[in-house]
C-alpha cells in the first residue's frame, strides 16, 4: 500500500518500518515506532 500511495501522491512522506513488521508495529518494532512519531511530530 505504501509503494502505491508513493506512486500515486506528489511528494508523499512515509514512514517506513523494517521488513517483518506485521499488525502490531507498536509492540514488534517499539524504537522504529517511536522514531517515526518523533519524525512525524517535528513536521507539524
Amino acid at each position: 500500500m505504501a509503494k502505491h500511495y508513493e506512486e500515486l501522491i506528489p511528494n508523499p512522506v512515509v514512514y517506513r518500518l523494517g521488513e517483518g513488521i506485521g499488525h502490531w508495529p507498536q509492540l514488534e518494532d517499539q524504537a522504529g515506532v517511536l522514531a517515526a512519531f518523533s519524525a512525524f511530530m517535528r513536521t507539524v
